[in-house]
């Protein structure tokens, strides 16, 4: 089967998995990240999680949340100092109604940006019910660090997400 998967490969060729709207959304975007954020952002190596960065014995603390937030602020070129960051349960999420049809409002959001505060401070939230998962409350952090990048840095309005909404579709959100 292999073989002949490979034969039919060569005959037709690879082909592009989106279509050619994305393709060019992606083009766009990419030369638009490059002006924004240099061309050197684009060589910065994955972030791969070490244990000098994620603990070995993750405990779920929020002192534990500051450390790791401190380190993918670092790797996000953030000051730490610019970041207020404050957690919610899910049962207070004010977000948990409001989210599109496609999300669960079992969930709730994972983390909230607010914005910024009058000292200059940007104002994230994570739903502490993140702590106990790790992978899911990095995602999270990531994700509005983001937030802090592109809408604090006035990066990014709402044509840009209405145009990324439109082409990708209900499946673009991930939801950690």
């Amino acid at each position: 089967m292999p073989l002949l998967h490979s034969l039919l490969r060569k005959i037709t060729g690879p082909r592009c998995p989106v279509s050619i709207e994305q393709k060019e959304w992606i083009e766009r975007r990419t030369r638009w990240l490059q002006r924004e954020f240099g061309t050197n952002r684009t060589s910065v190596p994955p972030l791969v999680p070490t244990h000098e960065i994620f603990p070995r014995e993750w405990n779920g603390s929020r002192g534990e949340c500051e450390t790791l937030l401190g380190h993918l602020c670092e790797y996000m070129e953030i000051p730490r100092s610019s970041i207020s960051v404050h957690f919610f349960s899910d049962a207070s999420d004010p977000m948990r109604f409001h989210l599109p049809v496609h999300e669960s409002p079992e969930r709730g959001a994972a983390g909230i940006y607010h914005g910024r505060m009058a000292n200059g401070a940007f104002v994230v939230s994570i739903s502490a019910e993140q702590l106990a998962e790790p992978e899911r409350l990095i995602a999270a952090i990531c994700h509005e660090l983001g937030h802090v990048h592109l809408l604090g840095g006035q990066r990014s309005d709402s044509d840009d997400q209405e145009e990324h909404n439109e082409l990708a579709g209900p499946t673009h959100r991930i939801t950690p």
